[in-house]
């Protein structure tokens, strides 16, 4: 919808390289933009114990946020509910039994805790929810299959 008087100044400006290199510049920072919005927003599956506040301090944020974002007006919460959370905030692990207090690595300390499996769990999740990359987890559990991946196995976990 281009006033037709104004045709030819779009002929000429689309032909100017400065000028489709402005608007390239600007369409790619745009998609930046909308990819980190997108990315900044996170899906989590209440589970059972769960509560607004936990949650909220898990993720580094308030109550308040929480229900915004997801448009609650209450803080009641279902098992099983898909909550969304900002991604600007960092996800704090549940507390796990210590194994070794620490040990010296490459990178300073590391801590060696162990994670008793619990109904649900996969490699997958257990990594996402700690932070981790999946293959180290394998790694540090190597004798662990996938297969034998059942509720009360315990497994390593460098953090």
């Amino acid at each position: 919808m281009l006033p037709t008087d104004k045709a030819d100044l779009l002929k000429d400006a689309l032909s100017d390289q400065d000028v489709l290199n402005s608007i390239r510049l600007a369409v790619a920072n745009n998609n930046k933009q909308i990819l980190a919005r997108q990315r900044a927003i996170t899906n989590y599956k209440v589970k059972r114990g769960d509560s607004l506040s936990i949650i909220a301090k898990r993720f580094n944020t308030t109550t308040d946020k929480l229900k915004l974002l997801n448009g609650m007006k209450t803080a009641n919460l279902r098992i099983g509910q898909t909550l969304k959370i900002s991604g600007k905030n960092s996800y704090r692990a549940p507390t796990m039994i210590a194994k070794n207090s620490t040990s010296s690595g490459k990178k300073g300390k590391v801590n060696i805790k162990t994670y008793k499996v619990r109904q649900g769990d996969s490699y997958y999740s257990i990594a996402k929810r700690h932070g981790i990359d999946l293959k180290d987890l394998m790694n540090w559990n190597s004798s662990v299959r996938i297969a034998d991946l059942k509720p009360g196995i315990t497994l390593t976990i460098h953090l």
